[in-house]
């Protein structure tokens, strides 16, 4: 199981080493943005497609942020401004920033990442899938530290982890899911 986050440091994108410093609303303090959208290196894979995750070996989705994004998994709405009910604070449409560039490259920002109307043509499969936020923070799956829910997780701990990070517990902050929506989680079932 991932360790619980105590604080918001996260990892630089452009060292691996080096931390920055993330405000509530994920804005980074003290890292250019060249330096925080580098591309990352890629996890492995088994022999059926499932990435590799050394520290977590349960834990098995079968696509990296990059692809889920890609894909058009949220129809342009995940990085949408948003105001948490969990955090009290409003999230604008720059959030995504905080990841690497090559994860958006070739997709619209406006209509693919962060638009404030789903759109089932950006969806790979030209549908509507998922719940809303109020849903997600009414059942109690929103945490502070992730405030757009587990996929925003998801991307900093691939972040960590595809680096090779040991001390993963620097942007974890969640348990890695194994029983409740692990389909909808690890498979990004569509």
């Amino acid at each position: 199981m991932a360790p619980k986050r105590a604080s918001s440091t996260v990892l630089s994108q452009g060292t691996p080493n080096k931390r920055r410093q993330t405000t509530s609303n994920g804005k980074s303090k003290g890292t250019p943005e060249h330096e925080q959208n580098n591309s990352t290196s890629s996890a492995e894979r088994d022999k059926h497609g499932k990435l590799l995750f050394a520290d977590f070996p349960d834990f098995k989705p079968n696509m990296t942020p990059k692809e889920v994004l890609q894909a058009g998994s949220f129809g342009g709405t995940y990085f949408r401004p948003i105001h948490s009910s969990i955090t009290g604070e409003k999230y604008s449409a720059e959030v995504y920033k905080e990841f690497p560039s090559d994860w958006f490259k070739g997709l619209n920002i406006k209509t693919q990442v962060t638009s404030s109307v789903y759109r089932n043509e950006v969806n790979t499969y030209k549908v509507k899938c998922g719940g809303s936020l109020e849903m997600w923070e009414s059942s109690g799956w929103i945490h502070k530290q992730d405030p757009y829910g587990w996929f925003h997780w998801y991307c900093r701990f691939y972040l960590a982890a595809a680096r090779k990070m040991t001390d993963v517990k620097l942007i974890a902050g969640r348990d890695v899911p194994e029983t409740r929506g692990v389909g909808e989680i690890t498979s990004f079932q569509r």
